[in-house]
């Protein structure tokens, strides 16, 4: 078996190029945007139910600013602030059109 130099180690090649992949990877993942993995309008729906993005965080028991990243699409609700969603507009607005990628027939409360 060769040996390679790599970072001023002593790698096996097979080593380095598993190395060399996991790093082409990760770059190519931190170059890509991020998908949409909620539904922004759903966000936006809801708070027009509560009045507004301020008034549906309060409900929720949210902070303003993460109640904006989930309107502006910069992050994403947990399933748990889904469901509170839910019942903060008496139904109106879904988990599961919030988060359609969850799988929700899985989650259980304990």
């Amino acid at each position: 078996m060769s040996i390679a130099v790599f970072n001023c180690r002593c790698l096996p090649i097979k080593s380095k190029l598993l190395l060399d992949i996991s790093l082409n990877q990760l770059n190519e993942r931190l170059r890509m945007p991020k998908k949409d993995v909620h539904n922004v309008e759903a966000i936006k729906k809801a708070a027009d139910i509560c009045g507004s993005l301020s008034k549906l965080a309060i409900a929720i028991g949210a902070n303003y600013t993460s109640a904006f990243k989930w309107a502006h699409g910069k992050a994403v609700p947990s399933p748990l602030n889904c469901m509170r969603i839910e019942k903060a507009t008496r139904g109106q607005v879904k988990k599961e059109e919030i988060r359609p990628d969850f799988d929700w027939k899985r989650f259980k409360l304990i």
